[in-house]
């Protein structure tokens, strides 16, 4: 059984939790996964790994409720456990972008400060943007204040077609857009999902 240390609501329908599970901790890389499952009769359900205590043997995960194994989750607190919690799995990144190339995420951890550009194609206010606000905020804490985030929702950029010409220039780093038209979209099936930039330990 894998503890869950901490659990914590960050926006409507969009849970953080802290899990207890060392061997995981001690071998993960930037943007690996893992699988969790509550009990027996459980879903197997796969995250990413947002981040990681080496020397506390914790691993963070973020997720959605887009059914009924993560609403189960979503009820779960602090001192509870999963049966399974599986991984590290996938292929780690290394990839970041930087003036003079591409360099490995560790190199940051000496960085003084490093300003990340996010463009976002859906408006600045709802549950998204909410999440995607709070989840800033966790990246600027873990890094301690080395690395912090600037948004620029869709009101800001204007069309996708803006965001893209962004990225090509290089005034922004990343993005996120959706695939269906804006009428047919339900935010309640996306979840911001930010590539883990920094390594910690």
């Amino acid at each position: 059984m894998f503890k869950i240390i901490k659990a914590e609501k960050l926006a409507e329908k969009i849970y953080l939790m802290e899990v207890e599970v060392p061997r995981v901790a001690r071998v993960c890389q930037p943007r690996e996964f893992i699988i969790v499952k509550i009990d027996e009769g459980g879903e197997r359900i796969p995250l990413t790994i947002c981040n990681y205590d080496r020397e506390n043997g914790t691993v963070t995960i973020v997720f959605q409720i887009v059914g009924d194994s993560t609403l189960r989750m979503s009820s779960m607190s602090a001192c509870d456990s999963f049966q399974d919690f599986v991984g590290p799995l996938g292929k780690p990144s290394t990839f970041i972008k930087e003036d003079v190339g591409v360099v490995k995420a560790r190199k940051y951890a000496n960085a003084s400060h490093v300003l990340v550009k996010y463009s976002v194609t859906y408006p600045s206010t709802g549950r998204q943007a909410e999440g995607t606000l709070k989840l800033g905020e966790l990246i600027e804490e873990c890094s301690d204040g080395r690395m912090k985030m600037e948004f620029d929702p869709s009101s800001q950029m204007g069309d996708k077609t803006a965001t893209f010409e962004g990225l090509v220039n290089g005034t922004i780093e990343m993005t996120e857009c959706d695939a269906t038209d804006r009428s047919a979209f339900n935010d309640m099936w996306s979840v911001f999902s930010l590539p883990h930039l920094w390594e910690n330990g």
